[in-house]
């Protein structure tokens, strides 16, 4: 019996470690082969945020299981990324010792725990889940688009905030929830907007 329990979420816990140090190792070359329009994919919060959510609903593990692998996904991708950007000759900092390491606790813990919520929750917790990716899509690609819209173009920011808009549209769609719960998911982006520029402030000082 308790085989049965620990094998499937070693064998969760071993698939997403794996998936993040190839995902994260495949966007350093990303970062080179993409055409310049979509280069900012590859070295973006949205992007490593969708890659993560990506991942542990892949797996198909509730949320509390799904808040550590939300984690592990996040180093892993992080970690993937260092190793193959230092093996192409870049300079980068020593394992699990940069920002985004920190970061990735918090993050990988929400978007983890959200993957599962959208994959088992009711229909008005699987809009409300969503809802906080695309709040983070549409707030990042928002803030990123005006700071450094100029420099990268503005391509990618808006496919993001599109992408965002469009994930929400169809939990909506598919999930079919009662009117307050869109309303809610309105107010999760409409606070993520005012907030996330703060955020951003308060641990890069930009």
């Amino acid at each position: 019996m308790i085989r049965r329990r620990i094998l499937p979420v070693l064998a969760r816990i071993l698939l997403v470690i794996a998936a993040g140090l190839v995902l994260g190792a495949a966007t350093s070359w990303l970062q080179f082969l993409l055409p310049t329009e979509l280069k900012p994919f590859a070295n973006s919060n949205g992007g490593w945020t969708m890659l993560t959510f990506l991942v542990v609903w892949l797996v198909r593990s509730r949320p509390l299981l799904g808040a550590l692998l939300g984690v592990l996904a996040f180093q892993a991708l992080n970690e993937g990324y260092g190793l193959m950007s230092a093996a192409r000759g870049f300079f980068y900092s020593e394992p699990f010792s940069n920002v985004y390491t920190l970061l990735g606790i918090p993050a990988g813990l929400l978007f983890g725990a959200i993957a599962g919520v959208v994959r088992f929750g009711r229909p008005e917790a699987r809009v409300l889940g969503t809802a906080v990716l695309s709040a983070l899509l549409l707030a990042d690609g928002l803030w990123l688009l005006i700071r450094v819209g100029e420099s990268t173009g503005p391509h990618y920011w808006v496919i993001q905030m599109a992408l965002g808009a469009a994930f929400l549209a169809l939990a909506v769609v598919r999930a079919r929830p009662r009117w307050w719960a869109v309303a809610a998911s309105l107010g999760v982006i409409a606070v993520s907007l005012a907030v996330y520029p703060l955020l951003l402030d308060l641990v890069f000082g930009v």
